[in-house]
């Protein structure tokens, strides 16, 4: 009759301690006469832990096992002992300690993709929080070499927590050399991964808000045009206004009074020199070096001289007459004074003596 007995088991240290786990293991040397069915680490503050501790199961048999140790806190000393089960018992190896040192995170910046003149997509990947909780992360983006040393980066905040980020990387120029480092911050300081480089392509025209906006306080020969730029195409813009035309073939540009080198958002533009009672047709543009960009098309009409024809006189006196006249249409603009002139000679004007009556 064969007799059974408990397996052994002994205890591998410690090792891979990472964001506040750590892996343990065990090597089961005897099944002690009957299979191994359940083997596994148990840990604790206390000495010499049990499977009612906490444990993690890791298969069953003979040899080499690990498992990992989890919700564990830095500068806490534990003990972690291998088990095994064979049906007789549970068997347990040595006790042996460890514990947690915290400090600074580690962090890699990963590759930067989907690259525009203006936009990027990076990111980084924390792979230890240094058993301190991770307050903030992102990645930092620079002309200069170093991007930490350079006060005018673009620095993105990404949230928090360990593992692998993106971030959205915009106010990019275009065709220029850019130096990126992925950060991570917590309790104990702030870490940072590898430098990489990438390079934007060149800028496109702006693109303006579609369509132009609007022409307004319009009269025979001039007009006030109002566009908005949405974006400078990731190059400085270097003019922007009002093209008009009435043949649609040939524009005449009017640029507006200042260009900023960032100016987004609407600007208004003085059109002068109009032809009265014309349709103009119109289009807001900006140019960067990567070209021009346009709006819509609108189109739009100058006011007209009024047509007007004068009633005769009638209930002539001594010193009074009445007379008035006739609006047919207000030419394309509101009527802002109407009356009649008079004088002792042919073809009387305002400038002589007028009699002006209510709108």
């Amino acid at each position: 009759m064969t007799t059974l007995n408990y397996p052994v088991v002994t205890t591998l240290s410690v090792s891979s301690i990472v964001n506040n786990t750590a892996t343990g293991g065990g090597n089961v040397l005897s099944d002690g006469g009957a299979p191994v069915t359940t083997r596994g680490v148990c840990w604790s503050t206390t000495a010499n832990p049990t499977v009612y501790s906490s444990a993690v199961a890791s298969g069953s048999g003979l040899g080499l096992y690990s498992g990992t140790l989890t919700g564990l806190e830095p500068n806490v000393t534990y003990h972690v002992r291998a088990y095994a089960y064979n049906g007789v018992g549970y068997a347990y190896g040595e006790d042996k300690t460890f514990m947690i040192i915290p400090g600074v995170p580690s962090v890699t910046t990963l590759p930067i993709h989907d690259v525009t003149s203006m936009t990027a997509i990076g990111g980084g990947n924390i792979t230890d929080n240094g058993a301190s909780a991770i307050t903030s992360r992102g990645i930092i983006v620079s002309k200069k070499g170093e991007p930490i040393d350079d006060p005018s980066a673009i620095t993105t905040n990404d949230g928090n927590g360990n593992g692998i980020f993106t971030s959205n990387v915009t106010g990019l120029w275009g065709d220029t050399i850019y130096y990126v480092r992925a950060y991570a911050v917590n309790s104990y300081g702030t870490s940072y991964g590898d430098i990489i480089q990438f390079v934007t392509p060149p800028a496109i025209p702006p693109a303006l808000n579609l369509p132009l906006v609007r022409v307004m306080n319009i009269t025979g020969t001039t007009g006030t045009g109002y566009s908005t730029i949405l974006n400078n195409g990731g190059a400085p813009v270097t003019s922007r206004g009002i093209c008009n035309t009435t043949d649609r073939l040939h524009y005449d540009y009017i640029p507006s009074a200042t260009v900023n080198l960032n100016d987004l958002g609407e600007f208004t533009t003085n059109i002068t020199g109009l032809t009265p009672g014309v349709t103009y047709y119109a289009k807001g543009y900006a140019t960067n070096t990567g070209g021009t960009g346009y709006t819509n098309e609108i189109s739009f009409i100058t006011a007209s001289f009024v047509p007007i024809t004068t009633i005769a006189p009638n209930t002539v006196g001594y010193t009074t007459a009445q007379s008035g006249g006739v609006i047919s249409n207000t030419g394309n603009s509101v009527i802002t004074a109407r009356g009649i002139c008079w004088s002792l000679g042919k073809n009387p004007t305002t400038a002589l003596s007028t009699k002006p009556q209510k709108r």
